[in-house]
């Protein structure tokens, strides 16, 4: 079941694929519509609401743009106006901001399509797994990722400005309040991070430069090039050290221990 409110109404996507309609001063449906076929590929996926318009998602990989019309005595009645068919995975979460459509998928992309012309205008590819949730606050576009990351970007450049670790599993969803960012979890436990693009703590590994927002964050990132796959051990059980100026060889038991000796040191300077 997913939620969106506009104005008065709330619409509620069931996994039938049908949105139904209900009045939240009157308390009462006024109105339900099939938006996708019944079937499971066509279960809706998310959906988000702007104006008199209502976007749906479904497991068959398609967006779909309604015009809601709302009726005096007759409740609402829908019309299709587009249906967007260029995506390659299923699209998870939803955003409107400023005549643009933020879709983020199942394949680690966040399409962006202009809603007058349909134009896709861009495409995000900055993620290391599906695009769980995703939310505008100001010119900053930020994004929850099942790699436990959340992402900021700068919404005219799409930048990527800074990043976010810190949580225990996948985020399934994200809002933003009074400068926090709040992640849902898939372990059931819900995250507050405060967001201060002033702050950047950056990851010197080559071919890495994540930036993240809070310093422990850097420090447990790390961690994951220390025991990166790719980095093969010699038969004496040691790898070398791919920070920025530093080519050590290093014993694997020592590696965690060594990168964090270079955060500590690029703190200081």
């Amino acid at each position: 079941m997913y939620l969106s409110v506009y104005e008065t109404m709330l619409f509620v996507g069931l996994s039938s694929g049908t949105v139904i309609v209900i009045d939240l001063v009157l308390n009462r449906c006024i109105g339900r519509h099939s938006c996708h076929h019944s079937d499971t590929r066509c279960s809706i996926s998310c959906l988000c609401s702007c104006e008199e318009r209502l976007f749906t998602a479904a497991f068959d990989m398609k967006v779909a743009c309604w015009r809601v019309v709302p009726h005096r005595e007759e409740g609402v009645s829908f019309q299709l106006e587009k249906l967007l068919t260029s995506f390659k995975h299923t699209v998870l979460c939803m955003k409107i901001h400023d005549k643009l459509l933020y879709s983020g998928c199942g394949d680690a992309t966040v399409q962006i399509h202009h809603t007058t012309t349909w134009e896709l205008v861009h495409t995000i590819t900055a993620h290391g797994g599906a695009v769980s949730a995703l939310d505008i606050l100001g010119k900053v576009l930020i994004t929850a990722c099942f790699d436990k990351l959340v992402r900021c970007f700068d919404t005219e450049h799409l930048e990527l400005l800074q990043v976010y670790a810190g949580n225990t599993d996948m985020v399934f969803t994200l809002c933003t309040a009074d400068g926090l960012i709040y992640t849902g979890l898939k372990d059931g436990t819900v995250q507050a991070h405060r967001l201060d693009l002033t702050v950047f703590n950056q990851c010197h590994w080559q071919g890495c430069g994540l930036r993240f927002g809070v310093w422990e964050h850097l420090r447990e990132h790390i961690r994951d090039h220390a025991e990166c796959k790719s980095l093969t051990p010699t038969p004496a059980n040691t790898v070398t050290c791919h920070w920025k100026g530093c080519s050590q060889v290093i014993d694997t038991q020592l590696m965690t221990a060594h990168l964090q000796l270079h955060v500590s040191l690029h703190q200081r300077q």
